[in-house]
């Protein structure tokens, strides 16, 4: 049976934006991740219950990419109420349930305040504690080492990148023991190292999340789950394998009702998969909602998943409600992230939108393995197609100007101008050197020294350009002001792409824009930064297209007046052309 295309989606709900995947046809099942994971975690069972149901698998609040709760420290009935909005938003009305470890707190929760909406509940690994371990788990202790720990240690991203180490540390720690800090025997877990990759995405859900984490992972120590059991009038089954640090709740649970009963179930992954699935399905029946159309752009930035053919998509960021369309694309290594602070300083009159290129951030990567920038570039006009936008004015930096200009060559009258920041201008010896070295392949390590080496390359970029030739020439006039948690965002965008974070940059470095440039017939405006190495000639591509060339002081703020046609004081400098 071919594979159903697992869909990624947004929607609104209170002002906070929800993030979830959808697959599949038939009654609908709700699935609720363990913390610290996320949805994607859930991406096996997705597959083997989409042959049968429509899945919605969500992102926790503060999970993965599921904006926090407002509320100031919220109990296990403010995640449950959010879950049931959420399915309202979605058009939910009923719905099988399946949660894990917290995600089983939240689904028990759920069942018990708002019964009418679970045709049932299948717990996994529901956490059933003692007041004396609730009190040790959640208060500060002495580890083994006579520091101060908390089972789940408070997070920062820190400008040494010293946070990337402890966190790495912190994760395999939670494999070896539980609790981590309980260095002893009796508390050694019987399981398996996990992969250096698996270990890679568990500590990513850990960076999704942030500080977030201990919030909804506190919450579920401190439910009162046995309670909650003897309440709960929904059929359900309880259910975890036997390699499970929580398998011994399963002896811990009250009596149940008729229509509700224990499942152990072995270490098998595969078989647990199909026991959970056949265990959801029994209880799935309902109507499916159609599936939510795109959300229109509004003041705050947004983001919302683009359908392309073949199950790929395109994450967008929108923000704006003005009647001039502007299409930002972001360089490379990165994603559309990048972009967000020019999107609140443009003027009203735009509706902005900024898709992260395929194969960068959280867009689907293209079919090819060395994709070339005209790929890049008849996808982002298919975007444009797509969404509609009447002659939008186009922006391009870096390795996205690149695709800008072959977007605006190949697909003559789509776009009204475009605007070319540091296009990519380079003699062969040039090229070679940045394609051998600009993006390095990143290779989850078993000591995790893979993530420290991203940090310190994206670093490094702001301080010497390229960031690899760590000498004076190389040494760009930059005031580096960027908090580390902005610095921290990056390195997850990159991450999260790490198998074609490089793949568009590469592509402009193969890509030769002087033919682009003399047959171009849109207006052009040429970009480059005053005085900095890492720009190209703005002179030279404006020469070449007879267009105009401008050199922009740092910051956004007079970036985003000449993208606005508002330039002022000395910001804005016509460059010389040769």
């Amino acid at each position: 049976m071919a594979r159903r295309p697992i869909r990624r989606r947004f929607v609104q709900v209170g002002g906070r934006m929800v993030h979830y995947r959808r697959a599949g046809s038939g009654p609908p099942v709700v699935l609720i991740h363990q913390s610290p994971q996320s949805s994607a975690g859930l991406v096996p069972l997705i597959e083997k219950l989409s042959r049968h149901c429509t899945v919605f698998a969500f992102d926790t609040p503060g999970c993965g990419d599921s904006d926090p709760l407002a509320t100031r420290n919220p109990r296990m009935r403010h995640f449950a109420d959010a879950l049931a909005s959420t399915m309202a938003a979605v058009g939910l009305r009923t719905a099988a349930v399946f949660g894990t470890k917290t995600g089983a707190c939240i689904g028990l929760e759920l069942a018990c305040r708002h019964p009418g909406r679970v045709t049932g509940v299948v717990l996994d690994s529901l956490p059933l504690f003692t007041a004396a371990e609730v009190a040790d788990i959640t208060r500060v202790v002495k580890s083994d080492d006579g520091e101060d720990a908390y089972y789940l240690m408070p997070f920062a991203a820190k400008w040494d990148g010293s946070h990337l180490v402890s966190t790495w540390s912190h994760v395999r720690d939670h494999i070896f023991w539980f609790p981590w800090y309980r260095r002893k025997a009796a508390a050694r877990r019987d399981i398996d190292m996990p992969s250096p990759e698996a270990m890679h995405d568990g500590v990513m859900d850990n960076f999704r999340a942030g500080d977030n984490l201990r919030i909804v992972v506190e919450a579920a120590f401190r439910y009162r789950a046995h309670a909650a059991v003897k309440k709960l009038q929904v059929p359900a089954v309880f259910t975890a394998r036997e390699d499970s640090m929580l398998f011994h709740c399963l002896d811990l649970l009250p009596p149940l009702r008729g229509k509700q009963r224990i499942v152990p179930l072995g270490r098998d992954f595969e078989r647990y998969r199909e026991e959970i699935s056949r265990l959801v399905r029994a209880f799935a029946k309902g109507r499916v909602p159609k599936d939510l159309a795109r959300a229109q752009p509004g003041r705050r930035t947004s983001r919302v998943f683009i359908d392309r053919p073949n199950g790929r998509q395109i994450l967008l960021r929108q923000r704006g409600e003005g009647v001039r369309p502007l299409i930002l694309l972001h360089d490379g290594p990165g994603s559309s992230l990048a972009l967000e602070p020019l999107m609140r300083e443009l003027p009203r009159r735009y509706t902005v939108l900024a898709p992260d290129l395929p194969g960068n951030g959280d867009s689907t990567p293209l079919d090819s393995d060395a994709p070339t920038i005209d790929d890049y570039a008849d996808e982002i006009a298919a975007l444009v197609k797509l969404l509609d936008c009447e002659a939008p004015d186009l922006y391009g930096r870096g390795s996205g100007a690149a695709v800008a200009l072959s977007l605006a060559a190949r697909h003559p009258g789509l776009v009204s101008r475009v605007m070319l920041h540091d296009l990519p201008l380079h003699d062969d010896g040039r090229r070679r050197d940045l394609a051998q070295n600009l993006t390095p392949p990143v290779e989850p390590s078993w000591d995790g020294a893979h993530l420290y080496r991203t940090w310190l390359m994206l670093r490094d970029e702001a301080i010497y350009w390229p960031w690899y030739r760590r000498e004076r020439a190389a040494i760009r006039p930059v005031d580096l002001d960027t908090p580390p948690a902005d610095l921290h965002a990056r390195v997850i965008e990159v991450l999260k792409a790490r198998r074609t974070y490089g793949l568009t940059t590469q592509a402009a470095l193969r890509y030769r824009p002087e033919s682009d440039l003399s047959r171009l017939t849109t207006p052009l405006l040429a970009i480059a930064q005053t005085g900095d190495v890492a720009a190209s000639a703005a002179s030279g591509v404006a020469v070449l297209a007879g267009g105009r060339a401008v050199e922009v002081d740092q910051g956004v703020g007079a970036l985003a007046a000449l993208i606005g046609g508002t330039p002022s004081g000395a910001a804005l400098r016509e460059a010389q052309r040769a």
